[in-house]
């Protein structure tokens, strides 16, 4: 099940109550699902290694909610792996207040997500991530049933780094309502040395 945590403000914080249907064996077919619960399997038994619990809801003192849901990703790495998953959060719903009657969510957080070129799979590799944001959308909508309008967005651009499976933020730039209007981006610059440390570039030190 799931686990909840209580701040000293009354705020509760729920972990886990959304669980990841799981294939009956690790080659079989898997199984459909979003959740905040998953757990990595290993052999043809389905033993449990692991559980990941993530943040799904969040509730203030008066009853207003907040919804985190997941998408998650499966690693199809043959039947030793083939239950590991990766979860990436898909979307955040608020604000709603179920104790008062109220199930409409004015605003949604969408986050799009995209594979890697890179291969995360090879050992020792194993706990690397196979997915990268490359965009967030806010979504208005002022009742239930209406259409979704776009408040603004952020776009992520990366450069692939010369080392195996990495990547570079390389700016975030953020868009109007419209999807095209735009601010300047904010870019990074790195510090590269041939050990294959990368770190911030500060007045040309390492930090």
């Amino acid at each position: 099940g799931n686990f909840d945590v209580w701040a000293k403000d009354g705020g509760h914080y729920v972990f886990g109550s959304d669980a990841v249907t799981y294939p009956p064996q690790a080659c079989d077919t898997p199984g459909a699902g979003l959740g905040s619960r998953q757990a990595y399997r290993k052999g043809y038994n389905g033993t449990r290694q692991y559980s990941v619990y993530k943040l799904d809801t969040v509730i203030d003192p008066h009853g207003n909610q907040l919804r985190i849901e997941y998408d998650v990703k499966i690693r199809n790495e043959g039947c030793e792996l083939r239950a590991f998953r990766e979860a990436y959060p898909k979307r955040i719903l608020y604000t709603t207040n179920p104790t008062a009657g109220d199930n409409h969510a004015e605003y949604e957080i969408e986050f799009k997500i995209r594979p890697k070129d890179a291969d995360p799979k090879p050992e020792p590799l194993i706990s690397q991530t196979g997915w990268q944001l490359y965009e967030i959308i806010v979504w208005y909508r002022p009742y239930s049933g209406a259409a979704a309008q776009r408040v603004r967005s952020y776009k992520f651009n990366y450069a692939n780094y010369d080392a195996p499976q990495m990547y570079l933020l390389q700016s975030v730039q953020e868009f109007g309502k419209d999807g095209a209007s735009a601010l300047p981006p904010t870019a990074f610059s790195y510090l590269y040395s041939d050990s294959q440390k990368v770190g911030w570039k500060s007045n040309g030190g390492d930090e």
